[in-house]
């Protein structure tokens, strides 16, 4: 599905014609982040009564949720703008780039994220989970990673499949394909926006605010100055595998 959607012809202009108000730049951003959350939330503590972390909630939430509510909205969009089943007109920042940029932006979006993560999301984590978020379920603020081999292993199948490459694939093209270029401003206001905004979207992890959206500036940065996000998405998604491979020394 991903491949058919990357395969479609780039647009001619590289900037969308309509842009978003400042509301709706917040509120598509923001609003595929709900349906997500209650469903996590009201899920998770089922499978955690049966032994499953709640982490394969988050698994099962994105072919369930994320998947078709942000495909939802780009195929409406698509559907008002063509009166056909088109993303035409929808993603922009598609142009083509040197293989070496992928290399090169790539590389440098998964080591400045990975550094990022690395020194501040325990330190910043403990703050917002101590002082901010302290009123949420104490099973979403420790978000155990607990169970049998078997449970834990069919878990870390799940987060390869869904959560490192199927979900960070929809985001990217939901996200800074269809609204990083239409955020109104400069292109600073756009990459700070957008990074952010996608941070916050995240209201499962909300501790995780701040360092994930310092985390994401250079994925929004790369879309904007070389019209492509193709490259933070195989880097989103490059990241996402390659923090996720310690999770097999638990079995």
């Amino acid at each position: 599905m991903i491949t058919h959607l990357a395969a479609m012809n780039p647009n001619v202009s590289t900037e969308p014609h309509e842009t978003h108000s400042l509301f709706q730049s917040i509120l598509y951003h923001l609003l595929p982040g709900i349906p997500i959350v209650l469903f996590y939330m009201l899920v998770a503590p089922i499978w955690l009564e049966r032994g499953w972390p709640a982490a394969l909630t988050l698994c099962i939430a994105v072919p369930v949720v994320l998947v078709p509510t942000q495909l939802l909205i780009l195929f409406f969009q698509g559907y008002r703008k063509n009166h056909r089943l088109s993303l035409q007109g929808v993603l922009f920042y598609r142009e083509k780039t040197p293989f070496k940029n992928y290399l090169i932006y790539g590389l440098v979006i998964v080591l400045w994220s990975g550094i990022i993560f690395a020194v501040l999301q325990k330190p910043l984590a403990a703050f917002f989970k101590d002082h901010v978020v302290s009123f949420l379920p104490q099973w979403m603020l420790l978000n155990e990673f607990e169970g049998s081999r078997s449970v834990l292993l069919t878990t870390i199948i799940l987060i390869m499949i869904f959560g490192n490459i199927v979900g960070p694939a929809v985001e990217e093209l939901y996200f800074r394909g269809f609204l990083l270029p239409r955020i109104k401003g400069g292109d600073s206001k756009k990459i700070l926006l957008n990074s952010f905004l996608f941070a916050f979207y995240h209201f499962w992890s909300p501790w995780d605010f701040l360092v994930r959206g310092i985390a994401v500036l250079p994925v929004a940065y790369t879309a904007v100055k070389k019209r492509n996000f193709y490259i933070g998405m195989i880097a989103h998604i490059a990241l996402n595998v390659l923090s996720s491979i310690s999770l097999f020394t638990l079995l």
